[in-house]
């Protein structure tokens, strides 16, 4: 027990040393926003209302509850401001670490080998492959997920042996935990067919193929029941069941979501070409872990079409000779564990990738390393047992094989650490996969985003320059183009862009909206409504169009109708606090304080930094003669922004009111030393010193 826990603490060491960069990372662009920063439900934290929507709403094309508490929960702990990115990835990691740990030990539980083993968990726990599941905080689901099938697969081997009488509770934890692992990721659905190759090695429950069902190097005793294939099966009927409505459920919610929209560009047979292919790509990506990004596209959706034949012939033959030389094994082995362990793991890696290799079409990507986080156990446990199996007669083989284990399980923490670095932020994920992989316009498009959202309008022009150069077909590339064309004042060529991808597809929404946008940047405020009305046509509970026609309506001034295009888009959906604070300040001017108040208060509660927030909300005490208040409030904005006249002399004027001349006099002074030529204000801190030395 003591080298066991010695060597779990050296895996969550060597593990927290490689993502402990990650507490310097940031919010990604791609999912973080959707699942975690912009998702209103859940960056206000936990609370009843938050876990109803949980268990009732699908994220990103999925249906997790799980997985959204866990995130809710975090949002509670450390928030979503600056800096909140790492500490939420932190939680990755300690989750990843502590996955290590239970494969470590269910290993060391099934099979009594502690150093194949640990081999097995550290070279897992530290590849490259698990990098995009733990430094992505979306990918809560991958770690989560895997958490529960791990527990899952400690409480089916309790379960295995315990005694009959004790049989039902493990039983009914597994069943349990399996459910659990559904609501974080529905990845968990081939776990039955796992805990049936498990019956076969290494618990030895199960006899396949004539073995005797007890060997030298078992580590079941022999008071550990064997059992038949049927009742093997129809133990584990609960979890088959429970897998095929879970996929049913699965499916549904993302052909509902519109997940599926891709595979319509790709024929079933492409797919299955395809899928021969990634096989043999996460094979190599395993043995030789290069050029990782986060987005490799599918060729079918780039212009490359399907796999050359000879590739997918010669893919399918490594896969076949990997499969003889596991059953050359087993034939050989099959009396020891070692020869039936390479087979069942690598049975487990080819059937856990069954959900996720794209038969079904799901998304732009044609594979992802993120798949590989369960199914690799299957692979490493195939290749670390082999080597066990083929230097079984060496003399002195201890040395040189813990050598080469240090030196793998080096090389692949190192590598990992290297690639780590990749997701700091979206700008270098993005540059990452767009310089490793071909004709990735999906990759350009959010690498145009992120550069929008950087204020870096030139390279994001650039980028969308190179994607549109290559989908030349697709309207919501053109629209996203159009954004950051608008952004720079570009006003032609966003028209041009409007116009493309107007001229796609008619019925987006968006192409009316972006119009919308354009007419208003070139202050023809009529006719953006008439273009965002058509957008409300396509889309009637558009909240980015409605906030759009509200934005307009309080440009103009017209805020009656700008507080009810504001209130019907948060009667559908939690905005921002900007929104909140244009809604406070409509129903200012509109005479209504005591809402206004509302919406300033709960601008702040969204964002406590919003100094122009604090400010406006000064603003109605001072109207209602509230000058303490006003006080308060008018400091809190300054504190945020010092540089702004106005928000020092109202200050000034509230501070009077009290009779604080002393401190409106500084507060005055303030605003002299920013706009010297300020001649009313010159004539007010002459008065203030005047009532100052009254006062003294």
């Amino acid at each position: 027990m003591r080298r066991v826990l010695t060597v779990s603490l050296l895996l969550v060491i060597i593990v927290f040393g490689i993502y402990a960069q990650v507490v310097d990372h940031a919010f990604l662009t791609l999912d973080d926003l959707s699942y975690v920063k912009s998702n209103e439900h859940v960056n206000r934290g936990l609370s009843l209302d938050a876990v109803r929507w949980a268990m009732t709403s699908e994220v990103v094309s999925n249906w997790h509850p799980l997985t959204m508490l866990s995130h809710q929960l975090d949002v509670t702990l450390f928030g979503v401001g600056d800096g909140a990115a790492g500490k939420h990835l932190l939680v990755n990691v300690a989750l990843h670490a502590l996955n290590g740990v239970l494969l470590l030990t269910l290993l060391r539980a099934m099979t009594g080998r502690l150093w194949l083993s640990a081999a097995v968990a550290f070279v897992w726990a530290v590849h490259p492959l698990r990098v995009e599941s733990v430094a992505w905080v979306a990918e809560r689901k991958d770690v989560l997920c895997a958490l529960f099938w791990l527990l899952a697969m400690h409480a089916y081997v309790r379960y295995a042996r315990a005694q009959r009488g004790r049989q039902a509770r493990w039983y009914a934890a597994a069943l349990a935990l399996f459910i659990l692992g559904y609501l974080s990721k529905p990845m968990i659905v081939t776990l039955p067919f796992v805990l049936l190759l498990i019956d076969i090695w290494p618990l030895d429950r199960l006899r396949i193929g004539g073995q005797p069902r007890r060997d030298d190097t078992s580590p079941i005793g022999p008071d550990t029941p064997g059992v038949g294939l049927r009742r093997a099966i129809l133990e584990k009927l609960p979890f088959f069941v429970l897998a095929v409505v879970f996929s049913i459920v699965t499916f549904l919610v993302q052909q509902q979501s519109k997940a599926m929209t891709w595979a319509a560009e790709i024929p079933l047979a492409d797919r299955a070409l395809n899928a021969i292919v990634v096989y043999v790509i996460y094979l190599r990506q395993t043995i030789w872990p290069s050029g990782l990004a986060v987005l490799y596209p599918h060729r079918s959706l780039v212009g490359l079409g399907a796999w050359p034949v000879g590739i997918v012939a010669g893919c399918g033959a490594i896969l076949l000779a990997v499969t003889a030389a596991c059953a050359a094994m087993w034939r050989a082995g099959v009396s020891t564990s070692r020869g039936r362990a390479p087979m069942i793991g690598w049975l487990w890696f080819l059937g856990t990738l069954v959900p996720v290799i794209g038969l079904v079409q799901v998304g732009f990507h044609g594979h992802a390393d993120r798949y590989t986080y369960l199914p690799a156990i299957g692979l490493i446990i195939a290749m670390v047992w082999a080597v066990d199996a083929v230097t079984a007669r060496w003399r002195r083989r201890a040395v040189p094989l813990a050598c080469l284990a240090v030196a793998v399980i080096a090389a692949l923490a190192g590598a990992s650490f290297m690639q780590v670095r990749h997701w700091t932020d979206s700008i270098a994920l993005f540059e990452r996969s767009v310089a490793i992989t071909d004709r990735n316009w999906f990759a350009l498009g959010l690498l145009g985003s992120a550069y929008r959202d950087a204020d870096r309008l030139d390279a994001s022009i650039a980028a969308y320059e190179a994607a549109t150069a290559i989908r030349e077909d697709n309207a919501e590339l053109y629209n996203d183009f159009a954004q950051s064309l608008l952004l720079d004042e570009r006003f032609d060529e966003a028209a041009a862009a409007i116009d493309r991808a107007m001229a796609l597809d008619s019925e987006s929404y968006r192409s009316h909206n972006n119009r919308g946008l354009l007419l208003a940047a070139r202050g023809r405020s009529a006719e953006a409504l008439r273009a965002y009305a058509e957008a409300l046509k396509r889309k009637p509970e558009a909240v980015d169009v409605l906030l759009n026609i509200a934005q307009v309506h309080f440009t103009d001034g017209d805020y009656p109708r700008a507080i009810d295009a504001y209130t019907r888009a948060l009667a559908l959906e939690p905005a921002p606090a900007p929104v909140h604070n244009n809604l406070g300040f409509a129903y200012q001017r509109t005479g209504q304080l005591s809402r206004a108040i509302e919406q300033y208060e709960r601008a702040l509660s969204l964002d406590p930094s919003f100094g122009k927030a604090h400010y406006n909300l000064a603003q109605v005490h001072a109207q209602l003669g509230r000058d303490e208040q006003a006080v308060a409030a008018y400091r809190r904005a300054i504190a945020q922004d010092a540089t702004v006249a106005d928000w020092h002399y109202n200050l000034a004027i509230s501070l009077a009111r009290l009779g604080r001349y002393d401190q409106a006099l500084a507060a005055m002074e303030k605003v002299l030393e920013l706009t010297p030529a300020d001649a009313e204000a010159r004539q007010q801190a002459n008065r203030l010193r005047r009532l100052a030395g009254e006062g003294g």
